[in-house]
């Protein structure tokens, strides 16, 4: 213990900092910067092989992977919507912002089973309907979230 103490505090005094990638890793988590940002990639990339970021350096494979371009997902809540046979980008979609509807329905949903056990079938009852008045609340589709950038070019 001693020993990994000494080397702890000595790497902390003159030890060099560490890059964004210090091992020359070939996979994709690699390639963000350290500390990584909540949204992870401001574009999201195209990956062709098992290890993007080696495939400028291994010999007979041609670059195939694009981790700086593609398309951007800067308007809040988005994600892509794609094609369900080969997984090509369609759309891009705007996802719900928070919601306390799944809250209240835990706690609906916890207090119906609750009024069953012991038999309170007026708890039971409640419950049942603040839990599907929840749901309904969580799940309607709201206009606005519709497509966001219409069809993507691809």
């Amino acid at each position: 213990m001693l020993l990994l103490l000494v080397n702890v505090a000595s790497s902390l005094r003159r030890g060099r900092i560490a890059g964004s990638n210090p091992w020359d890793a070939g996979t994709l988590e690699w390639s963000v910067p350290s500390p990584p940002p909540p949204y992870n990639f401001a574009v999201i990339p195209r990956v062709a092989s098992g290890h993007p970021l080696w495939e400028d350096q291994l010999k007979g494979s041609e670059q195939l992977s694009s981790i700086g371009e593609g398309l951007v997902l800067d308007h809040g809540r988005e994600t892509i919507g794609t094609s369900p046979l080969d997984g090509d980008p369609d759309l891009i979609l705007k996802m719900p912002e928070d919601s306390y509807a799944p809250l209240i329905l835990t706690v609906a949903s916890a207090a119906g089973f609750t009024g069953l056990l012991v038999h309170w079938w007026w708890l039971a009852a409640v419950s049942g309907l603040v839990a599907v008045l929840a749901m309904i609340l969580w799940l309607w589709p709201e206009r606005r979230l519709g497509q966001l950038a219409g069809a993507v070019d691809g």
